[in-house]
């Protein structure tokens, strides 16, 4: 299975509050995180520190939109 995850968060959003949602998110609805082919978010969001460890956790690519 492959899967676009698409996160919102403010720029100061906690790298580690968001991995941890994402991930038990993901398992809570039958989905392994490396599933995850890409993480997406707003083009002024892909450089945030949460976005970053997310995608890195995830081993995808960064999508802006």
């Amino acid at each position: 299975m492959s899967l676009v995850l698409g996160v919102g968060l403010s720029s100061d959003a906690d790298p580690v509050e968001l991995r941890q949602l994402a991930v038990a998110v993901l398992i809570g609805n039958g989905c392994h995180p490396d599933d995850v082919i890409a993480v997406a978010t707003l083009d002024t969001k892909t450089q945030t520190p949460a976005v970053l460890e997310l995608a890195n956790t995830v081993a995808a690519a960064v999508t802006g939109y």
